[in-house]
C-alpha cells in the first residue's frame, strides 16, 4: 500500500506541473469495447492543440460537406482527403477535421447500451445509422484519419463513466475503446465517444468539447486506464491500484480552470473533520466559485461544508457528526452571475468512523461559494457576552459589514487581505455581510445563545 501511496504522490506532484507534454509511444492494434462518459458541460477553456489551428475554417469545411445519410465509406474518406488537399491542412488540423466531424454526426446509442444490447460498430455501420457505441466511434475514426497519412490505433481501456461508482475497483474486463494518434513524430490520445456528448439524468445529450482532443495525458490518465500500460503515454505508467483510488477529474475540472486537489483520492476515512484543498490556475480565474453538498444514507447535512478561497486553491472543510459513510458532491463555476450553471466537477466517499458527543455546525452561509473565507470563528452558536474575534479573508470583496443587534460595524480590509474585528455578541443573530456601494449581501449568519 505504500508503494501505491508513493505512486499517487508523484502522479499528484506531476499533474500540478505544466501541461501539455506528450511522450512519444510505440503504436500497437486493439479490439473493441464500450463505455459512455460521465455528464459534462460545454465550458470551453483553450486546448493547447489548437492554438495554431484553423478551427473556424475546420468546422467550416465540416459543414459544407453533405449531410451523413448521403455519405459512405469511400466517398467521405474522398471528400476529407480532398478537402484536406486543397486547404493544405497540417496534421493537426487533418486530425481535428476528422474528430470535429465523427463527433459531430455520430450519436452515443444510450437506449441499446443501457439495455444491454449489441451495437453494430463496423465503421459502414455506423455511418449508416448515424449511431453506435465507444467502439464504433474508435473503429469510424481511425478510417476516416488512415487515409489523410496519419497513424492511429484503437485502445482498450477500463473508463470512468457513467454507471461507474466513486470507490470501485477496476476490474480485468475493459468497458471502452478510444484512440491514439501520430501527430509530427508524437503519439497523442483522442476519445471523440467523449467528445461527442454525455449523460444528463439518464439521458444522452450532444455536447460537443474538443477537450478530449489530443488531451493531456496526465488528465487522461485519471479516467482511462489502459490495458497496454505504453498507452498512458507516461514515463512512469501508473498501477491499477493507483487508478482505483484516484478521484473523478474529467474534463470539467480542468476546463473550469482548476489543477489538482488533495487528498488526490476518491474516498477517505476520519472521525470528524475533512479538509479537501483545490488548487486552480490564478491565470484562468474568471470569478472562479466553489459549492459543495454533504449527503448521509441519501439525506443531506445541512451546515456541515465551509468553502474557502485563497490565492491559488479552494479549502473545503467538512464537519461530521454521526457516524457512517457520506457521499460529498463539489461543484465549480468559472463567470459572473449565472450561480445555477455550477456543474459537478468531482465527488469524494467519506467514512467517519465515530459519532461526536458534541456535533458541530457552521454557522448558516448564503450565498457565498469561498469568496468570503470565514476563518474565526467557523463554529455556529456564539456565547452572548462574550468578546469575539472576527477574522476572515477575500480577494474579491472590499469592505463588510458585521450585523450586531442595532450595530452595524463595518470593516475594512487590510493589506494582507484580511478582515479583522473584535466585537461584544449583543443579539440573538449575528450577521455578516459583503458591502457594496448599493446594497448589503449576507454572508454567514451565526446564532448566539
Amino acid at each position: 500500500m505504500q508503494d501505491v501511496l508513493k505512486k499517487i504522490n508523484l502522479f499528484q506532484t506531476k499533474l500540478l506541473q505544466n501541461r501539455g507534454k506528450k511522450d512519444p509511444k510505440r503504436p500497437r492494434t486493439k479490439r473493441m469495447v464500450k463505455t459512455i462518459p460521465n455528464s459534462s458541460v460545454n465550458i470551453e477553456k483553450p486546448n493547447p492543440m489548437l492554438r495554431n489551428v484553423r478551427v473556424e475554417y475546420i468546422e467550416k469545411i465540416c459543414e459544407q460537406l453533405p449531410p451523413r445519410q448521403k455519405l459512405n465509406m469511400p466517398t467521405l474518406q474522398q471528400y476529407l482527403k480532398a478537402y484536406a488537399d486543397q486547404t493544405k491542412l497540417n496534421e493537426v488540423e487533418k486530425a481535428y477535421l476528422v474528430y470535429y466531424w465523427v463527433a459531430h454526426n455520430i450519436d452515443y446509442d444510450f437506449k441499446n447500451w443501457l439495455k444491454g444490447r449489441e451495437t453494430k460498430s463496423s465503421p459502414d455501420d455506423v455511418l449508416k445509422s448515424g449511431q453506435s457505441v465507444c467502439g464504433g466511434y474508435s473503429n469510424l475514426f481511425k478510417d476516416l484519419i488512415t487515409p489523410l497519412g496519419i497513424k492511429c490505433v484503437t485502445i482498450d481501456c477500463f473508463a470512468k463513466g457513467f454507471g461507474i461508482q466513486v470507490g470501485d475497483s477496476v476490474p480485468d474486463k475493459t468497458n471502452h475503446q478510444h484512440n491514439a494518434i501520430e501527430l509530427n513524430g508524437g503519439w497523442y490520445l483522442v476519445d471523440s465517444t467523449w467528445g461527442a456528448g454525455s449523460v444528463v439524468n439518464n439521458t444522452y445529450k450532444k455536447d460537443f468539447n474538443n477537450y478530449n482532443f489530443c488531451c493531456d495525458p496526465k488528465e487522461f490518465a485519471l479516467t482511462h486506464f489502459p490495458t497496454d500500460p505504453q498507452w498512458q503515454l507516461l514515463e512512469e505508467p501508473i498501477t491499477k491500484e493507483a487508478f482505483s483510488v484516484f478521484p473523478f477529474l474529467d474534463k470539467r475540472f480542468f476546463q473550469l480552470g482548476f489543477k489538482s486537489m488533495n487528498p488526490f483520492a476518491c474516498a477517505v476515512t476520519t472521525e470528524q473533520i475533512v479538509d479537501v484543498v483545490f488548487y486552480y490556475d490564478p491565470d484562468l480565474d474568471e470569478g472562479l466559485k466553489m459549492n459543495a453538498t454533504l449527503f448521509l444514507n441519501k439525506k443531506e447535512v445541512k451546515n456541515c461544508v465551509l468553502i474557502q478561497k485563497y490565492e491559488d486553491y479552494f479549502q473545503v472543510r467538512i464537519l461530521l457528526n454521526d457516524k457512517g459513510v457520506y457521499n460529498a458532491h463539489f461543484f465549480g463555476f468559472n463567470g459572473e452571475g449565472e450561480e445555477n450553471k455550477f456543474m459537478q466537477i468531482t465527488e469524494m466517499k467519506i467514512t467517519c468512523n465515530k459519532k461526536q458527543d458534541k456535533p458541530l455546525h457552521f454557522p448558516k452561509i448564503q450565498n457565498c461559494y469561498g469568496e468570503l473565507v470565514l476563518e474565526t470563528p467557523f463554529c455556529n452558536n456564539l456565547p452572548k457576552g462574550a468578546n469575539v474575534a472576527f477574522k476572515l479573508y477575500s480577494l474579491d470583496i472590499n469592505e463588510i459589514t458585521i450585523v450586531n443587534g442595532d450595530d452595524w460595524i463595518d470593516v475594512q480590509k487590510g493589506s494582507d487581505n484580511y478582515f479583522k474585528k473584535d466585537v461584544v455578541i449583543k443579539s440573538k443573530e449575528i450577521k455578516i455581510c459583503e458591502k457594496t456601494s448599493t446594497k448589503y449581501f449576507p454572508k454567514y449568519i451565526f446564532d448566539c445563545k
